[in-house]
């Protein structure tokens, strides 16, 4: 079994896993929202200010977008219409 995110109680996958400098693991979309209320670990209240907490929610806003992008190219090509 793996990490438990202690935002919102549910299983942490890899592909969806931050880890903070503590060592602390939580769901990405559970961590950016947690950081950008307050700079700490939720767990231990360890200071973030090794890792800017807006380079990671950007880079996971813009990883979803492509995803999401990548998801409508895909429903159209299977759907025939290309």
């Amino acid at each position: 079994m793996g990490d438990v995110c202690a935002i919102c109680l549910e299983q942490v996958l890899e592909s969806n896993r931050t880890v903070l400098v503590c060592r602390h693991a939580y769901h990405t979309e559970c961590i950016c929202a947690w950081l950008r209320r307050k700079a700490a670990c939720p767990l231990c209240k360890h200071p973030i200010t090794l890792v800017d907490p807006r380079d990671v929610c950007h880079m996971y806003s813009i990883l979803s977008a492509l995803a999401l992008i990548v998801m409508i190219l895909n429903r159209h090509y299977t759907d025939g219409a290309w």
